[in-house]
């Protein structure tokens, strides 16, 4: 009465488990009736017995990939004597009748029969040749020889201890398959039936044609030149009822053709599945990366924590893996595995098969087990389907036969041959650079192309339907962009879901904490266009978080820009002026000209700032009443720390100074957060400037140089006189503005230049309107662009007030030597250079700077600097050299090992991922109290012990760590 499948273990996990035997034993139960049977099939093997505890099933064959459970209640029994039926020339009639449960009767009649026996024929030679050749036909037209075949390569690659159990639990996972994949469809959807029942059904499969039931009438003897046929199509629908909250397509593909075939369903199931689809005639085409928008999705960055771009492509010539057969799927591995391996550069690689396929000639039995970890490490595996509708559908016929991975050995590029399209490529990222992600696919995409149409192949593309795939929910671009987000007070959110699917998002947890958004759409627009409509999205999501995180009303988003705090929903461009801390006004929240009588509660801030003021609760009543000589008010002080909580894992300062005088003035203050900040650092300290290429102490080994790639040194300086950016008026914005595009335009030789003030920024007489956009295309690619601040705690500080006026960058025509002016201090000035010359692009940065102290000099200002805390900035964390050096390194073998971080971090050095995996961003941790030069000198020493280490990693020598 009822029945349940279970899925059991992947065919590797049975063949690491097997044993010559599996027994299962009933353990417990709850609503069974009274005199309930249990009957359990494993295979071709039954068990059944009355339900009682402890009751065990044996079957013999090994682990078995699933088992069919029925329970049944007895409705009643009889016994019948079959003692005469030999004399009754072996046959028997029998009328049984049996007394139910409740009294009533029930009658039963049965046919007993025993076959007379005859002597065995003597066969003659020709009688035996006949046999011979209706056996081996047999053989070819059943797929026994090559089942049979097929059992014996494994075996001889496994070498099982127990071959007889291993032979037969094989033999038994095929004829499971094969009677899943087959006989169901034989006997629902025959051509000479009428429609199928169904009235359960919640496919759109189902939903199709029950509005139109002559779609299966004029379709159902239908079938494709290379065989598919309609029942093939409309399996999985058919098998499956589904369920009504999750519904699928219930179709799939078997060819090219079938979308020409069988075009009457697929643009039925289309059109119900996508609004947008639908009203388009003609699939578009753009992979031109260098139209995706380039801007940050977060500003802050840690709330993006990777991206990746996938697609799906099948080869135009051969049936889809659904129906493929044993032949077509090894010679597609063939054709795909050749193109691929011709792969160059970064995307260079090797294939690995699957575990227990035996298909690829130089790894006959599949990828070895560290190599599988590997892959699995990075998600970069894809496993036998379980599910019923992928059973179904006839993907996992033959498994693992025939399948595996290509993954490079640079970056983050690998792609899935034969799983439910004939290739599947991946590019994935740390960063949230979906552009970069989409460059590398693209790249590696259209390589693959030309190999492959140089033999004569191509991908199946429909200008109706775009690229070909099994499921009609990849057909279009067949495209998948996905940003991974850290999103804990909106995924909290009721209406999270639904959010994200106004935004044509749709969203499932890929981890704890961390949300995978994906375009919902595939067809009716171009690759780019779908990139954009997530890269806008997620912007979206995030500006929501940030309202969320000041406790402020988000509301719902109808389909327009967001902006947080507002209820503002039109589809225009944003404007500065909307968005709190952008425009004119201070951003809302504590005040910043009087602080209030007592101190908000800050019990849940995770801030330094927090930290300090509750050590020590006294501070802020002796500091709120205290103002600088300019004006800057405690209450602007801490403005950042009170209205943002923070996060518990990722500690900010929550505090930036109004002016110079703001250290001393509220010194209390300061030196707790430089105490907490810069390693116990104490007002005794003083700061020691070294500007002197001369001082930098270089390793004697110049071993680092073959790893790194880049370099880069800047530093931030604010201009004497003037409040700094978070109190700043936008005249004093302006004054600094003109002062240093003055200087800079004046420094001529090496460093000659020119100043982009920012699109729309009016202040700046020689260019009203501010760059345009080839300029700053330019800029933005060369990493020296800036944008406004978003996140919450920047916003509140006062740093983007009045944007983007005032503000710019200044650049050589190589862009390696750049300032930005008026961004988070009023002057940052770096100096980048390919390869690994440090001492070189630091000597650059000390010449740059010594001119332009000499400038400012002339025209009577100076550089904010304090002998004893070096040079001043907005930031307290910054404070000293206010420098940055960052080295870009390529470390394969160490930057792969889990603790590559930890031996930064015992270097003093800051490690983020690159733009592949094996490339590493390295910055000096210290700033206060480290001169620039012994800064440098660290950075140089530091590197030199990781490339001592990659070497000894490469020479397979025991590692001595710093």
């Amino acid at each position: 009465q009822g029945s349940r499948r279970r899925a059991g273990p992947t065919l590797a996990h049975a063949r690491a488990s097997r044993r010559a035997a599996m027994n299962v034993v009933c353990a417990g139960a709850e609503g069974l009736p009274d005199g309930a049977y249990v009957s359990i099939r494993v295979g071709e093997t039954r068990r059944q017995a009355a339900w009682k505890p402890e009751q065990k099933f044996h079957f013999p064959g090994g682990v078995a990939r699933n088992l069919h459970l029925d329970i049944f209640e007895k409705l009643g029994s009889a016994q019948v004597s079959l003692a005469g039926i030999g004399a009754w020339d072996g046959r028997q009639d029998v009328d049984i009748s049996v007394t139910k449960g409740d009294g009533s009767r029930m009658r039963l009649g049965l046919n007993v029969e025993v076959p007379s026996s005859t002597e065995p024929l003597k066969e003659t030679q020709q009688e035996k040749k006949e046999a011979a050749k209706k056996a081996v036909e047999y053989m070819e037209r059943s797929g026994a020889q090559r089942l049979l075949s097929k059992m014996v390569q494994v075996l001889m690659v496994q070498q099982p201890e127990d071959p007889a159990a291993f032979m037969a639990d094989f033999l038994a996972q095929q004829r499971t398959q094969e009677a899943q994949e087959t006989s169901k469809v034989s006997v629902t959807v025959s051509a000479g039936t009428g429609l199928p029942d169904l009235s359960e059904h919640h496919s759109l499969l189902a939903e199709a044609l029950k509005k139109d039931p002559s779609l299966y009438t004029s379709l159902k003897d239908r079938s494709t030149k290379s065989g598919v046929t309609f029942a093939q199509v409309v399996k999985p629908g058919i098998e499956n009822k589904g369920h009504r909250m999750i519904k699928t397509a219930g179709v799939v593909a078997g060819c090219a053709e079938c979308y020409s075939t069988f075009a009457p369903l697929f643009e039925a199931i289309i059109n119900l599945r996508s609004a947008s689809a639908a009203s388009s005639s003609v699939q578009p085409r753009c992979f031109d990366y260098t139209k995706v928008d380039g801007a940050p999705i977060d500003a802050e960055g840690w709330r993006v924590v990777g991206v990746q771009v996938r697609v799906s492509r099948n080869l135009a010539s051969m049936r889809f893996p659904s129906v493929c057969d044993f032949d077509e799927r090894r010679e597609v591995e063939k054709l795909l595995t050749g193109a691929l391996l011709e792969l160059t550069g970064e995307l260079e690689g090797t294939y690995e098969p699957l575990v227990g396929s035996t298909s690829f000639p130089s790894r006959p039995g599949g990828m070895e087990a560290a190599r599988e970890a590997q892959l699995e490490a990075k998600r970069a595996l894809f496993y036998e389907p379980d599910s019923s509708i992928a059973i179904s559908s006839g993907i996992c016929r033959d498994w693992p036969d025939a399948r595996g991975v290509f993954a490079s050995r640079a970056c983050g590029f690998w792609a899935w041959i034969n799983e439910e399209d004939h290739l599947r490529l991946h590019v994935a990222e740390d960063s949230g650079d979906l552009r970069s992600a989409l460059s590398r696919l693209s790249r590696a995409e259209s390589a693959l192309l030309q190999a492959l149409q140089q033999l004569g192949h191509g991908f199946a593309w429909n200008d109706r339907f775009g690229y070909l795939a099994t499921g009609p929910a990849n057909l279009g671009t067949a495209l998948c962009a996905t940003v991974f987000a850290k999103l804990p007070l909106l995924s909290a959110r009721a209406d999270f879901r639904s959010t994200c699917r106004r935004l044509h998002l749709t969203a499932h947890q890929s981890d704890v904490g961390v949300w995978a958004l994906s375009n919902g759409d595939r067809m009716g627009s171009s690759e780019v266009d779908q990139v954009n409509a997530v890269i806008a999205g997620c912007r979206e999501l995030v500006a929501m978080e940030r309202a969320l995180e000041r406790n402020e009303d988000i509301g719902c988003p109808a389909g327009g820009t967001f902006f947080a705090g507002s209820e503002q929903t039109s589809p225009r461009a944003p404007e500065w002026s909307d968005i709190p801390g952008l425009g004119d006004e201070e951003y809302p929240g504590f005040p910043v000209e009087e602080c209030p009588e007592r101190l908000p509660n800050l019990s849940k801030h995770h801030s330094l700032a927090a930290e300090v003021l509750r050590a020590d609760p006294s501070m802020y009543d002796e500091l709120k009443g205290r103002k600088t000589p300019s004006g800057v008010s405690f209450a602007r002080i801490i403005k950042t720390g009170v209205d943002k909580p923070g996060h518990p894992m990722i500690k900010s300062v929550g505090a930036m100074a109004g002016d110079e005088a703001s250290y001393e003035v509220f010194a209390p203050f300061f030196d707790g957060l430089l105490h907490l900040s810069h390693g116990g650092w104490t007002e005794q300290l003083r700061h020691v400037t070294c500007l002197e290429p001369a001082a930098v102490v270089v390793p004697k080994s110049d071993l680092a140089s073959k790893y790194i790639m880049s370099v880069k040194v800047g530093a931030s300086r604010n201009l004497r006189g003037v409040r700094l950016l978070p109190a700043c008026s936008i005249e004093e914005r302006r004054r600094v503005e003109q002062v240093f595009a003055g200087a800079l335009s004046n420094l001529g030789g090496r460093f000659a230049g020119e100043y982009f003030p920012l699109a729309r920024s009016t202040s700046f007489a020689r260019r009203p309107q501010g760059m345009g956009a080839a300029e700053a295309e330019r800029l933005s690619a060369a990493g020296a662009l800036f944008s406004e601040p978003m996140s919450p705690a920047l916003l509140a500080s006062g740093l983007g007030r009045h944007w983007p006026d005032a503000r710019g960058v200044f650049a050589d025509t190589a862009v390696e030597f750049m300032a930005s002016i008026n961004d988070e201090d009023h002057l940052h000035v770096s100096v980048r250079r390919q390869g690994p010359d440090l001492c070189g692009a630091f000597a650059d940065f000390c010449e740059a700077h010594a001119s332009l102290e000499e400038a400012l000099k002339r025209e009577g200002h100076a550089f904010m600097h304090s002998d004893r805390l070096g040079f001043i900035t907005t930031c307290p964390s910054a404070l000293g050299s206010a420098m940055k050096v960052r080295v870009d390194v390529k470390l394969p073998l160490l930057g792969a090992r889990a603790d590559f971080k930890t031996i930064c971090r015992a270097l003093q050095l800051e490690a983020r991922q690159g733009a592949c995996a094996s490339v590493w961003k390295l910055t000096y941790r210290a700033t206060l109290g480290v001169s620039e030069a012994s800064l440098v000198s660290s950075v140089l020493r530091g590197c030199g012990e990781l490339a001592r280490l990659e070497e000894a990693l490469g020479a397979e020598e025991a590692m001595v760590l710093p």
